[in-house]
């Protein structure tokens, strides 16, 4: 009955915010003009994180170039993209002076790719993750500067790697929409007027502008994924509790917290996955034998082009035909057969994640008026609500929907609860048994490509194909495979069993190999050929 009422619930929601939101989408379209980023000029920013290390630490560049071709381009890119809330330009090409010094010092370039893998090389960073010293206030009002680095950037740091900005995100990382009322809207780097996705969608637009070859997201229901998908990078889940999820805001104290939450690696090339994965947390590669080889040959390929369901919008049909493509990839190159996926009731996940994460202790609220999360109740709620509906809360409304799903949910009885617990027990058990320990599973990261600002608020069901994975802590990478035919960017998303991130990461590179990898803006032409075009200049 629960479930009945929740799908019934979200369908006219959704129903009601389309009657509303696609005339105005459409109208206000029409007073905007359509900018993407200028093409790339500078050939360091084709490169890839690792590639760029090589070349610092064997002194064929120095860490200031980099650094500064970098800054350049987000000084070109911002003004579009609108993703960067606080630079440390200076503070950057101060640390990679001193980073050409050390290695002036010491020139062997083993001892920097053993100790120091990245090391010179600029990183971006979610502003909802702590570094210390830059804003860490998640999108909302307020001047909160986190006074230490969290665990995973100290780790980032220790490998050598410079932060250089902090990037947007919508309040308390709530929304698949980046946009906020301290900032406003991030951009998508193909179409300003279109959505860059969230809640990293800072972090995807300024790599997948070309302003960043690295970064650090985050990702509680598809946050780290759905952004790549609509800017044209990889973004990776890991499987729970690898990469320290300290230091992020919003956190909770309850202990299946940071099952759902997890810190997400983001670059422009799927070979620094693996590396950003080691270096954010350098257990992971003991447990994730993230250095042992994967031979594709032994690969299991299973492939879900669409799920039709109550609540889900049909799949466009070019991203049903970039699932099939990176299935089929496999077989035509190794011979491996994929197997259609089915799973009658994989739309029912939006209930158990909604339920599960919403009946947690409570993260960091908007509505709460001490550093107590949950010193707010009815009243707050109500009252909050009706001044959002009248445009007067000074709140996002989606922050604070959250916070009346909160209270919902603590009104079901406790048999919903363990219902849900039962669904994703056996859910797990199920993928377990099909994917085995060598098996892949692809399928889309969202029905559509990137669409006009405000849209997602009618589209929220969509998440399933992001959520899910959440729920069942198994690990996801996004993968640009191409583009649809207005040329914006298509992703699909390669899933395994927890622990097996080292399959879709090697899933994710083979598919670069064959598609192409980084997607950039079609007035760049092919966007393949150019970066080979431009690499060989240098």
């Amino acid at each position: 009955m629960g479930l009945l009422v929740f799908r019934c619930c979200l369908w006219w929601v959704q129903a009601m915010t389309f009657v509303v939101l696609w005339p105005y989408t459409k109208l206000r379209t029409l007073f905007m003009k359509k900018q993407s980023v200028p093409p790339i000029a500078n050939p360091l920013l084709f490169y890839s994180a690792q590639e760029l290390a090589e070349k610092i630490r064997t002194r064929q560049v120095s860490s200031v170039d980099v650094v500064q071709a970098y800054i350049s381009r987000t000084e070109v890119v911002n003004p579009i993209v609108n993703a960067v809330v606080q630079d440390r330009f200076k503070e950057a090409l101060k640390e990679a002076a001193a980073v050409d010094d050390e290695i002036m010092r010491n020139p062997d370039p083993k001892y920097w790719e053993i100790h120091k893998p990245l090391n010179g090389v600029p990183i971006s960073i979610k502003e909802s993750i702590s570094v210390a010293g830059m804003s860490n206030h998640a999108g909302r009002r307020g001047n909160r500067i986190a006074d230490s680095d969290a665990p995973a950037v100290s780790n980032l740091r220790a490998a050598g790697a410079i932060p250089i900005m902090v990037t947007n995100t919508p309040e308390l990382c709530l929304f698949w929409e980046t946009y906020n009322y301290v900032r406003g809207f991030t951009n998508n780097p193909f179409d300003s007027r279109r959505t860059t996705g969230g809640s990293s969608g800072g972090e995807a637009a300024i790599i997948g502008a070309g302003a960043a070859p690295f970064g650090l997201g985050s990702d509680i229901v598809g946050s780290g994924r759905l952004p790549p998908h609509y800017c044209g990078i990889f973004g990776h889940k890991p499987t729970p509790r690898i990469i320290s999820v300290e230091g992020h805001m919003p956190v909770s104290t309850d202990p299946e917290w940071d099952t759902f939450l997890v810190l997400s690696p983001m670059s422009s090339h799927a070979s620094d996955l693996p590396l950003i994965m080691k270096a954010a947390a350098p257990h992971a590669s003991k447990i994730l034998c993230l250095d042992e080889p994967v031979d594709l040959r032994e690969l299991k390929v299973f492939y879900m082009e669409e799920h039709r369901g109550i609540l889900t919008y049909s799949v466009q049909n070019e991203i049903k035909q970039a699932v099939h493509n990176a299935a089929f990839y496999f077989k035509n190159m190794y011979g491996i057969e994929p197997f259609k996926f089915t799973l009658e009731n994989f739309d029912s996940g939006m209930w158990p994640v909604t339920v599960l994460m919403c009946g947690m202790k409570p993260p960091q609220s908007v509505l709460q008026k001490s550093e107590d999360p949950e010193d707010w109740g009815w009243k707050e709620v109500i009252i909050e609500i009706i001044k959002a509906f009248t445009g007067f809360s000074k709140f996002t409304i989606y922050a604070v929907i959250f916070c009346l799903l909160q209270r919902l949910v603590r009104l079901l009885p406790k048999s919903v609860e363990k219902n849900c617990r039962n669904y994703k027990a056996n859910m797990i058990k199920h993928f377990e048994e099909i994917l085995g320990d060598n098996g892949v599973l692809i399928l889309p990261v969202s029905t559509a490509t990137t669409h006009l600002h405000y849209r997602m608020y009618y589209k929220m069901s969509t998440s399933i194909y992001l959520a899910m994975f959440n729920l069942l802590e198994m690990p996801s990478t996004t993968v640009p495979i191409g583009f649809d035919k207005d040329g914006l960017p298509i992703g699909v998303q390669v899933v395994s069993t927890k622990n097996n991130d080292r399959l879709t990461l090697a899933v994710a590179k083979e598919l670069e190999k064959g598609f192409g990898g980084w997607l950039l803006p079609r007035k760049d032409t092919d966007s393949t050929v150019q970066r080979k075009n431009q690499r060989n200049v240098n």
